[in-house]
């Protein structure tokens, strides 16, 4: 009995070798799991036209008819207190007639905190 017993367990560790040795050949380069990349920053403006998402996105909440929101264009300026963001769009008003209007907002001076509307 300990000699069959002998036998299994050199048998089940050559077995537990064989599979060290394949999973070390046949394994993928687990280094790029630690190395830490720091996350990319959600972007403040869109690239492809230039608005401004948080500000675009406030001015259609308070829209009659936010399925109507066109971005004509976005400025920005830094100033003392932060970002000024310039928002010219078009909409639907109340009569139903598409107007053009230019909103004026100031952010941090990162863009990506609301502080207060300036110009309606």
């Amino acid at each position: 009995m300990a000699r069959v017993f002998a036998i299994l367990l050199g048998m089940s560790c050559f077995g537990l070798m064989a599979i060290a040795l394949m999973f070390l050949i046949i394994a993928p380069d687990f280094s790029r799991y630690f190395e830490y990349e720091p996350p990319k920053p959600i972007p403040v403006f869109s690239e492809w036209n230039g608005r401004h998402y948080d500000f675009a996105e406030r001015v259609k909440f308070v829209l009659n008819d936010p399925a109507s929101f066109q971005h004509v264009e976005t400025r920005h300026m830094i100033t003392d207190e932060g970002m000024v963001v310039i928002m010219k769009f078009r909409a639907k008003n109340a009569f139903n007639a598409t107007v053009t209007k230019t909103w004026k907002a100031l952010y941090s001076s990162d863009g990506r905190t609301y502080i207060r509307l300036i110009e309606k």
